[in-house]
């Protein structure tokens, strides 16, 4: 059984992701720490919220986290998931209550009590690790690995010409992250635009699942298709966070890998670029998933989308 935390600033791709890790039957979704991102910092708690009355497992704890990235102003992309981060649904509130204890506290405690059984899956930017990170140095060696969802190690961006969203919103977060001592996992924005893209048909048919995640996952899913038909000018869209999860749920999904150090970019023109580099051999080693396998993605995350309600 996988035992998760999962980090989040529950955009569209991130609410599908939360429905694939609580439908496993291999998983334990043990809590959820949400920052801002993809939203501000309560429209991702109350988009997580949400998710998990979907999932109908209102029961997993939610931590609230950091509201802003550790130097630079929070800059969100609505402009990519809607202004509610859900494809502009505006569900109803979930009326889940918010835990009382701050997500990096959380983070230290859940990692203290983990005994290297956990996973900490990262899905948003990482400034709720960092800050954990100033609390406890060695927070990664604690979990199992650490799966992050970021960056672009092929220096293809999808918010700057080279730099990856998560990344970028809070690159001085990111660069404590890369080298903390620990195990981690790269799936970067280059993998998701190859094993990770949604055709209209495939959306369309989580729809014609007949359940309520599988409605849930198409309509918070309109504002991304249209926007990556409209600004990036491909048939597809894509979905980042469900495929990093559908990998630390099985890494088989990742075909091929690479141990390299990462190091991140902070300079003006550089801003949340993720270098890999051999110049650095005292740096720990990041696994960067370069390829991996788009039927079994997708396999799993209609599974996921089939066995909830």
């Amino acid at each position: 059984m996988s035992k998760m935390i999962i980090d989040t600033d529950t955009g569209s791709d991130d609410a599908i992701a939360l429905l694939m890790a609580v439908a496993h039957p291999d998983a334990e979704v043990v809590a959820l720490t949400t920052v801002a991102g993809n939203v501000a910092l309560d429209q991702a708690t109350r988009n997580a919220k949400t998710t998990l009355r979907i999932a109908g497992r209102p029961d997993i704890p939610v931590f609230v986290g950091c509201d802003r990235p550790l130097v630079y102003p929070l800059e969100t992309a609505t402009e990519v998931h809607g202004d509610d981060g859900l494809g502009n649904v505006h569900l109803p509130d979930a009326g889940i209550d918010s835990q009382p204890e701050h997500a990096v506290l959380a983070l230290v405690r859940l990692a203290a009590e983990s005994n290297g059984e956990h996973d900490l899956i990262t899905l948003g930017p990482l400034t709720n690790v960092a800050a954990a990170l100033a609390i406890d140095p060695d927070l990664l060696t604690r979990f199992r690995r650490t799966v992050v969802m970021g960056g672009a190690p092929d220096m293809v961006g999808n918010v700057t010409d080279m730099a990856e969203f998560n990344v970028w919103v809070d690159p001085e977060a990111a660069a404590r992250v890369f080298v903390a001592p620990g195990e981690r996992v790269m799936v970067g924005w280059n993998v998701s635009m190859t094993a990770g893209l949604v055709s209209p048909d495939q959306r369309k048919a989580m729809a014609e699942l007949g359940t309520a995640a599988g409605q849930f996952a198409h309509d918070i899913t309109s504002v991304v298709e249209a926007f990556c038909h409209q600004e990036l000018g491909i048939p597809f869209f894509s979905l980042p966070d469900p495929l990093a999860v559908a990998i630390a749920l099985d890494d088989t999904i990742a075909t091929r890998t690479q141990s390299i150090g990462v190091t991140v970019g902070r300079s003006a023109e550089a801003r949340g670029a993720t270098f890999p580099t051999h110049l650095q051999p005292d740096a720990p080693a990041t696994d960067i998933v370069w390829e991996a396998d788009a039927e079994a993605f997708q396999a799993q995350m209609f599974a996921a989308l089939s066995a909830l309600p």
